[in-house]
């Protein structure tokens, strides 16, 4: 191969490297955003879940449920102790 093709293939692997490189940081932004979502509406979920069930039973104590170890549950993402929302 001569010079000038070695050197447009760098160029074109250098180009394809960038791309790779900025697809996968917003691969890693939708899949944070998207984790945040679930999380949010899955603690939401289980707070209307919660609520109906005090109110059918009301004697029942569930403020275990509540306590901050809860949030391991979702322990995977950000803030998750902080999901629960009373």
């Amino acid at each position: 191969m001569n010079k000038k093709k070695v050197k447009e293939l760098e160029d074109t692997v250098a180009q394809l490297e960038e791309k790779s490189d900025k697809a996968t940081q917003e691969l890693e932004r939708v899949k944070s955003s998207t984790d945040k979502t679930v999380e949010t509406k899955v603690a939401h979920q289980l707070n209307a879940c919660l609520s109906q069930i005090e109110q059918n039973y009301y004697d029942l104590d569930l403020s275990w449920v509540y306590e901050d170890d809860v949030g391991d549950i979702f322990a995977e993402g950000p803030g998750a102790k902080d999901t629960i929302i009373e």
